[in-house]
């Protein structure tokens, strides 16, 4: 039958998982790779590999460029007496809101975020998001306008509905790689 777990130890290494001795200070040299662990990470970050860290950074830019072009797209994109305009509170709110949540995303790469929840944050968000969503772009003239809220639109619920069970992948790998590297040596 299926056995549980074995129980994550920690410390461990954040490059290479491998348990860490006993910190005498702040520092900790790992002993399988060589990498100076400090003890504060170790309570932010959940790993510190390259390609986490490069991922991670790659995701920020790709959000700032779709923020910069949500930003747009408001500004722009939605003209003066269709009601739906820039001095609207939420014309200006929805896209620094959208722009926290995928920055909090992000950063659930390499970093330990037991206060956000992506799953379940992502879902709210295509729940609340959805209807409006079309309903602007209906509201929208036809024309490019109308092509870019669809397609904005269209790619943020996307994310949001597969943002939850990414999420979810991702920590079951990271403790199934965390419990490997623990545990290669015995």
């Amino acid at each position: 039958m299926n056995e549980p777990a074995p129980e994550i130890r920690r410390p461990y290494c954040l490059r290479c998982y491998a348990a860490l001795p006993t910190f005498a200070g702040a520092r900790c040299v790992c002993e399988r790779c060589g990498f100076v662990n400090v003890k504060h990470d170790l309570g932010i970050f959940w790993t510190k590999e390259k390609r986490f860290r490069d991922l991670e950074e790659l995701a920020k830019t790709l959000i700032v460029l779709f923020l910069v072009g949500l930003g747009l797209v408001v500004a722009l994109g939605l003209k003066e007496g269709s009601g739906i305009g820039t001095g609207q509170g939420w014309a200006v709110g929805f896209p620094i809101l959208i722009g926290v949540i995928l920055w909090e995303t992000a950063e659930k790469i390499t970093r330990r975020k037991p206060y956000f929840r992506a799953a379940i944050v992502w879902r709210v968000v295509f729940v609340i998001l959805g209807g409006p969503i079309v309903l602007l772009g209906v509201a929208t003239e036809p024309g490019l306008a109308r092509v870019v809220v669809f397609a904005v639109g269209g790619a943020l619920l996307f994310v949001a509905l597969t943002a939850g069970a990414w999420s979810k992948r991702l920590a079951a790998w990271r403790d199934r790689r965390i419990r490997a590297g623990q545990y290669a040596e015995g």
